[in-house]
């Protein structure tokens, strides 16, 4: 009878708990992954499938929360609703490509604006992502994956008018979202 049991629980409850022992990853997209959480940082979230060894990388601002096998839960990111042009301030501007793991191209973005001879590069420069910001919502995205900053100091004079140089900046890059 000893015996029977033992192969019983072999066959059929030995597999049942390897299953029990994954993490439940809920991404912001709707989507849940069963895997096992190999480490958070630096904005990444790394993973293994069951019965694999190679691990996987995803961004942690796709991801609301994990829970552990163990049934602890740890809350990751907020999700950022863009519904329009009007949600611009939510966006994200970053430089990290590690943001942007796992993400959904919406397309290209650009913000440029001239000030006067007397304007700062960052006033200028803040009213460029301003304007890229405003595109990559009207997109649906959440995040910009900046690839170009182009800023010119104001102030010389231009050889060709003889006027002082205005003051630029542009802004060029990736728009990002969930899905």
């Amino acid at each position: 009878m000893k015996k029977i049991f033992l192969a019983f629980f072999v066959c059929i409850g030995l597999p049942i708990m390897l299953l029990a022992q994954t993490d439940k990853v809920f991404l912001h997209n709707g989507n849940t992954m069963e895997v096992s959480v190999k480490s958070i940082s630096s904005g990444l979230i790394t993973y293994s499938y069951p019965n694999e060894v190679m691990t996987q990388e995803i961004s942690a601002q796709q991801v609301e929360k994990i829970v552990f096998s163990s049934g602890r839960t740890q809350q990751i990111s907020e999700k950022i609703i863009i519904n329009g042009k009007d949600d611009w301030e939510k966006v994200i501007i970053t430089t990290s490509e590690a943001d942007i793991i796992g993400l959904v191209r919406k397309g290209d973005v650009k913000g440029t604006w001239t000030g006067s001879s007397l304007s700062g590069t960052a006033k200028v420069q803040e009213k460029a992502e301003r304007e890229a910001k405003q595109n990559a919502a009207k997109l649906g995205a959440h995040v910009i994956f900046v690839q170009t900053y182009d800023t010119r100091q104001a102030g010389g004079m231009d050889a060709v008018t003889g006027f002082g140089q205005n003051a630029k900046a542009a802004v060029r890059g990736v728009a990002y979202g969930y899905e």
